[in-house]
């Protein structure tokens, strides 16, 4: 089914601006080409407030669950996981994932959004553009809602008999009391057992504000939360884009944009999940103790997990290879990644 409306689609911390164009079957920006010069976008730009911050805290760590939080949709997932966008700031997030399930993992997600530019289309027109040299491009950037994103991963070796569940509702609580209190308190009111379960916590930092240090700890962690909305105004990136089809600005654009069928996205990812799964799973068998005296088994196994390894780069490079022919050639089947 060809794309035939106005998308919106997540930046993953690339360079958009207004009158840009892009091609969509690769997922690729195509710099210094616009279809207006720069005093018409200017007369023709509408800015809108739109001041929001929240916070959410994720417990999973699948790629649905990174593209959910990401606010990926639809077959850019597919362009994600192949590695078809150099994404940057909040979005290399989507990169990071856990090497074994002796531990458990929580993430703070923080976001803001401050203004929406807009391109008033239909005084823009048809007039004058000619579209048939624009290095292919199917889509013209007519918005641009500019915010930023702030991902803090805490994960924690988990001891003797404590489960995942009884590490994320613990860590949960801490961060609902810590995060809600005032921005100006210089020190986290904790008890003594809170503490003694944050200690040591060490704390990884995906975002698209301009920090001078990342945090190494929780309490590091919580202290730079809260100087998060102070920072916007210099912070401000584009982190969502409206994507308008040129052939709605020219009927003789006939490029072909096809849509991926969601089965097909499902799959692809959900093959790769479960690889890396195995892979995790079969890391974490290699270090038992039992295997001490079974070497030749933990080379075996090592042996196998370099396969399991190969097997999603493979794929991926698949992907990134046959993706963009399969949403702009009707004649390649989906079938071709399987």
């Amino acid at each position: 089914m060809a794309i035939q409306q106005t998308i919106t689609m997540a930046t993953l911390g690339r360079p958009f601006h207004l009158g840009m164009l892009y091609d969509i079957r690769s997922d690729k920006l195509i710099p210094n080409v616009t279809l207006w010069d720069p005093q018409t976008l200017a007369d023709h730009t509408i800015t809108y407030k739109q001041p929001y911050t929240g916070y959410e805290i994720i417990t999973e760590d699948s790629l649905q669950d990174k593209a959910h939080a990401l606010g990926v949709e639809a077959s850019l997932k597919l362009s994600l996981l192949g590695g078809l966008m150099n994404i940057s700031g909040s979005a290399k997030y989507a990169e990071d994932y856990q090497k074994t399930n002796r531990e458990a993992r929580l993430i703070l997600k923080y976001s803001t959004t401050t203004h929406f530019q807009e391109l008033t289309m239909k005084h823009l027109g048809k007039d004058n553009l000619d579209l048939h040299d624009k290095n292919n491009a199917t889509h013209v950037v007519i918005g641009v809602l500019y915010g930023a994103e702030a991902f803090f991963i805490f994960d924690r070796t988990l001891s003797k008999g404590e489960s995942k569940e009884e590490f994320s509702n613990s860590l949960k609580a801490i961060f609902d009391k810590s995060i809600s209190e005032n921005e100006g308190e210089a020190n986290l009111n904790l008890t003594d057992q809170e503490k003694k379960y944050v200690n040591k916590l060490p704390c990884k930092l995906y975002e698209d504000f301009r920090l001078n240090k990342n945090p190494k700890n929780f309490e590091e962690a919580v202290k730079i939360y809260r100087q998060l909305s102070l920072r916007i105004g210099e912070s401000a990136i584009p982190k969502k884009v409206l994507l308008y089809p040129l052939y709605l600005l020219d009927d003789n654009v006939t490029r072909i944009v096809r849509e991926i069928s969601s089965s097909l996205i499902d799959y692809s990812i959900s093959t790769i999940e479960n690889l890396r799964s195995l892979e995790v799973r079969a890391l974490d068998l290699s270090e038992n103790s039992i295997f001490t005296s079974l070497n030749y088994m933990r080379e075996q196994l090592l042996n196998f997990t370099e396969q399991l390894s190969e097997m999603q780069r493979d794929l991926k490079e698949k992907i990134a290879l046959y993706l963009p022919e399969l949403r702009g050639n009707t004649s390649v089947e989906e079938s071709v990644l399987f």
